[in-house]
């Protein structure tokens, strides 16, 4: 399975002064190679949960296949949010 739009979080300045950290988000990539199913750990930050969140919402994958077939697969995604 491969990534074909990938798009980094908005990370705004003002946010980045009061959140900052790691999540950990657990989401489905269904047989089109859309995102869909995004969970996060119920402990992440919720803001930078939802700046990941719609990162991830916007990704394209090609599709995952099992014996030849478009299925969907889940995955984790560790993410860290610092200020550079």
């Amino acid at each position: 399975m491969k990534a074909i739009t990938v798009v980094a979080p908005d990370y705004p300045k003002w946010i980045s002064k009061v959140h900052s950290g790691s999540v950990l988000i657990r989401f489905t990539i269904n047989p089109q190679g859309l995102v869909t199913g995004v969970t996060p750990r119920p402990d992440d930050n919720p803001e930078l949960v939802r700046l990941m969140t719609e990162a991830l919402e916007t990704w394209r994958f090609e599709p995952p296949l099992r014996d030849g077939k478009p299925t969907s697969v889940r995955m984790n995604l560790p993410f860290r949010f610092a200020v550079q």
